[in-house]
């Protein structure tokens, strides 16, 4: 299993800086500050419920949620108000919140207010059948463990069973994590390179920033899984931004895993001549070529104040396609062309190891999308 050390090495320099370090040559943990930095606890510290007042707050939750900021207190006062008087009116609000969600719910209008308290009901309810799911199944498997030493026999070493004697050896989840660690490795060092364009953050709300962050782990847990997998970058991150925040949140060891992070702009640090925006908007069609290195804009549901991707393509000269979905499957009459960044990721990672279009995009497309797979493109790829 890789070290710690050698992971964040990774993470800071990226590979192509690896391969140039000499031997024996450790970067010391001191310009690494920003990686050994943990999440706050006190921003997950959970609030309870009280019948006479909805939510009461200390001292240190205020700070922690007002930074000190007089106009934030009192938004913070105008909020607690609203949720006493929801709380009189017999409105059911969540026994626990968390201080980031109150952070968002200073910006939120009445809608949105109360969209965001249904949503936190709906999480805290789930959360609470799935620790009772929990209880029970611990129960269950006590149960289970007293029948089977109730059982035992005199020769018990001939009990032919997953329990007892087996021919198989136990596959361990801390084996396949490590087979998988060395296979994201291997693609940050040798992989082909895939860049996640993260300037457009100030145009999503912050359930788009979620959204875009779990799209993004969900691209590195596909592509550890596969032999071949891509050699992640994200380039203009900013390290203090809402994006890395929740980035963290659901991956706390997010920058001890194997992505390069850049706070520069891809045009600084890739070949522009090698550089392509896969965007299903382009009118060009695109031709594999395991030489380009592709740009997905870190982007969800695409508001309508970001700027196109045709425009910042020709204004940083930029070549810009789109994957050939069209002549692969039959689009349903209202369905949405648009892909997800996980699904742009998957497709071309199993068009880079396969070499077939159709079945990449039939094993990553939903099929509620589309009436059809052509078979005549499907057989031409076969032969």
């Amino acid at each position: 299993m890789w070290p710690r050390l050698i992971l964040r090495q990774f993470v800071q320099i990226g590979s192509s800086k690896l391969l140039n370090t000499p031997k024996g040559c450790i970067w010391p943990v001191s310009q690494q500050c920003w990686l050994s930095s943990k999440v706050d606890s006190e921003q997950w510290v959970k609030l309870n419920f009280n019948a006479e007042q909805p939510y009461t707050l200390t001292e240190q939750q205020v700070f922690e949620i007002t930074k000190g900021d007089q106009k934030k207190e009192l938004q913070l006062k105008e909020l607690l108000l609203r949720l006493y008087i929801r709380h009189e009116r017999g409105t059911e609000l969540p026994d626990a919140v968390k201080l980031e969600s109150f952070e968002i719910m200073l910006k939120a209008g009445s809608n949105q207010l109360t969209r965001m308290l249904k949503y936190l009901l709906r999480n805290r309810r789930s959360d609470q059948k799935l620790l009772l799911q929990k209880q029970e199944n611990k129960l269950k498997l006590e149960e289970v463990r007293k029948e089977r030493l109730e059982t035992v026999t005199e020769s018990s070493w001939l009990d032919y069973s997953v329990a007892h004697n087996c021919l198989f050896l136990k596959i361990y989840q801390r084996s396949t994590a490590a087979a998988y660690n060395i296979n994201a490795l291997r693609g940050l060092q040798f992989g082909q390179k895939i860049i996640f364009d993260c300037s457009m953050e100030s145009y999503m709300w912050e359930k788009e920033l979620k959204n875009t962050g779990t799209q993004i782990l969900l691209c590195y847990d596909f592509g550890r899984r596969q032999r071949r997998p891509f050699s992640l970058h994200l380039c203009n991150l900013d390290f203090n931004g809402r994006l890395v925040h929740y980035l963290r949140t659901q991956r706390p060891d997010f920058f001890d895993l194997p992505i390069s992070l850049h706070e520069d702009s891809y045009l600084n640090l890739f070949d522009r001549r090698k550089l392509i925006f896969i965007d299903q908007r382009a009118s060009k069609r695109y031709v594999y070529d395991p030489e380009d290195i592709y740009i997905l804009r870190a982007l969800v549901d695409r508001p309508r104040t970001a700027p196109g991707v045709d425009k910042k393509a020709a204004k940083e000269k930029i070549r810009y396609a789109s994957l050939p979905i069209d002549k692969v499957i039959q689009w349903k009459p209202k369905a949405h062309k648009h892909l997800c960044l996980d699904q742009y990721h998957n497709i071309l990672l199993d068009v880079k190891v396969s070499g077939n279009w159709s079945k990449a995009v039939e094993a990553h497309m939903p099929k509620s999308r589309y009436e059809s797979i052509r078979s005549s493109t499907r057989n031409r790829q076969e032969e």
